[in-house]
């Protein structure tokens, strides 16, 4: 009886089955460099890594909790050395998600995040003031803090000032003072035994509560815009009309 020959790794039909990821889609990412490129071995077979999943788990991981484009996750995995890095991921989402720092550990002084966010010293200045931006330290910025700054340079374009932004920061104040009060008194009922493994355990559930309410909170409301937005103009008209 003849010896199976040794696999070279998986078939694109098992990978899709496996993640549940079309052709196109895992062919896209390979385009753009987010996942090694297979083993072919034929002119119709191609042999992949047997860590794609994993690989394909990052990406959406990225995607969804991090908000990366496809340029991002390139980025990422350039400064990784290559596509492999993406196995590492998971543990640093985790880590930023949780009260660490962002994956790409990229840092920047004052003058490059002016530069990079296009806006003036006075501006940056004013954003420090009102707690819009909230770096690690006074004088060096991170990924976060430049997503952060071009984000309200777009909403100050649209007419909006950097006073009505100031409620994010104050909001975060108010819950990180009734989270952290709310712990004190957990402990202090009943003390933990290891107090670095009790402050992740709290950072993480405490993220999973933020993200749940404060997710929730924003669908309600979002959706009263969008069924708003979506009203005909007359029976918008007519509905404005009455409550004058």
């Amino acid at each position: 009886m003849p010896r199976e020959k040794a696999r070279k790794g998986l078939k694109m039909k098992e990978l899709e089955e496996m993640t549940g990821e079309s052709r196109g889609t895992i062919l896209y990412w390979i385009s753009q460099g987010l996942l090694p490129a297979p083993l072919k071995t034929s002119a119709n077979m191609s042999w992949y890594d047997p860590r794609y999943p994993k690989l394909i788990e990052a990406i959406r991981l990225l995607r969804s909790e991090m908000n990366y484009s496809i340029s991002d996750i390139r980025a990422y995995v350039e400064q990784k050395g290559g596509p492999l890095g993406l196995l590492s991921a998971r543990e640093q989402i985790d880590d930023f998600l949780f009260g660490g720092t962002s994956p790409t550990m990229i840092r920047m002084g004052r003058e490059e995040l002016l530069e990079s966010a296009g806006i003036d010293s006075e501006t940056l200045d004013r954003m420090l003031e009102l707690g819009i931006l909230r770096p690690e330290s006074p004088w060096e910025f991170d990924e976060g803090d430049l997503n952060a700054a071009l984000k309200v340079k777009s909403l100050v374009s649209l007419g909006i000032p950097l006073e009505d932004l100031a409620f994010y920061g104050k909001t975060a104040d108010t819950v990180a003072r009734l989270e952290a009060e709310m712990i004190r008194r957990e402990w202090k009922a009943a003390p933990p035994e290891e107090l670095e493994e009790a402050r992740q355990k709290a950072q993480r559930e405490l993220s999973f509560a933020r993200q749940y309410y404060f997710g929730r909170a924003f669908r309600r409301e979002i959706e009263k815009v969008v069924r708003a937005f979506g009203k005909p103009p007359l029976e918008a008209a007519r509905r404005g009309g009455q409550g004058q």
